[in-house]
C-alpha cells in the first residue's frame, strides 16, 4: 500500500510510506504528468512493514506528479504536486 505523499505539496522534500504485507519486490518511480520519469525512487526485493522514503523535490519544477508503485500483484499511484 502507498500512502499519500506528505507533505504535498512539496516544496524542498516530501515523504512516501510504504506499507508491505510481506516480502515484495517493488519499483517505485515519480513521473511527470506526460508519463516521463523524473526519479527512480527503490527496487528490489523489500521486507514486510512500513517503509519511509524520502524525495527531494527542490530542484524539480513546480508541476504534477505521479508517484507509481509497482509489484508483481499491484500497480498504485498517488498525486504528488511540487510548488
Amino acid at each position: 500500500l502507498l500512502l499519500p505523499p506528505a507533505p504535498n505539496p512539496a516544496t524542498e522534500q516530501t515523504t512516501l510510506y510504504l506499507h508491505l504485507q510481506e516480502p515484495t519486490e517493488l519499483d517505485v518511480t515519480v513521473v511527470d504528468v506526460l508519463g516521463r520519469p523524473i526519479q527512480h525512487l527503490a527496487s528490489g526485493l523489500h521486507s514486510a512493514g512500513e517503509h519511509a522514503l524520502h524525495v527531494a523535490v527542490g530542484r524539480v519544477p513546480a508541476g504534477m506528479y505521479f508517484v507509481t508503485l509497482r509489484t508483481p500483484h499491484r500497480v498504485q499511484t498517488q498525486r504528488l504536486t511540487v510548488r
